[in-house]
């Protein structure tokens, strides 16, 4: 939702039409939770909302949010936190991919450095975990799995690094 209101101050009924309209990426948000979002977010002080001249509706004004300096603080915790998990759901890594691109692309480096020494910091741990795969079959299985999974993941950070680098790729991002 503070990615969402990153990009541009919105009303509540303008958030809730962008998180349908990608329900692909927001599906964690079901019906009615945006609204009550909406106003934690604002009671927690990561949103402020100011009145504007509604268009349509029976109200002749609609508050519009906007994500505060605490909202952008807490937007880059968040952020941090899904990209540095090896575990976090793809849903969630998804999101956290499409709102890297709000930030520098100096910063959208860093982040997905970080991302990738965490991963190779997993894959040695599940390496010690599992340890000699010829023992078991389980343990061999579920650790070959669990180490594929990350050299993907890593494969995909490099290629991703790769493509930020080269200017040409995205000219407009910072």
């Amino acid at each position: 939702m503070l990615g969402i209101l990153r990009w541009q101050a919105l009303s509540a009924y303008a958030i809730d039409r962008a998180v349908r309209r990608h329900t692909v990426l927001y599906r964690g948000l079901r019906h009615g939770n945006v609204y009550n979002l909406v106003g934690r977010l604002a009671e927690s002080g990561y949103i402020g909302g100011r009145s504007g001249k509604a268009n349509r509706g029976p109200a002749a004004s609609k508050i519009v949010y906007h994500v505060t300096p605490k909202g952008e603080q807490r937007f880059r915790q968040i952020l941090e936190a899904v990209l540095y998990d090896t575990a976090a759901d793809d849903c969630s890594l998804q999101i956290a991919l499409v709102l890297l691109t709000q930030l520098r692309r100096s910063q959208a480096t860093r982040m997905l450095e970080r991302r990738n020494r965490e991963l190779i910091a997993q894959e040695r741990r599940l390496k010690r975990l599992y340890g000699d795969s010829s023992r078991s079959a389980a343990a061999s299985l579920a650790g070959a799995h669990a180490v594929s999974r990350l050299q993907s993941e890593k494969r995909f950070v490099s290629d991703a690094l790769r493509l930020i680098a080269k200017r040409s790729s995205y000219p407009d991002w910072e």
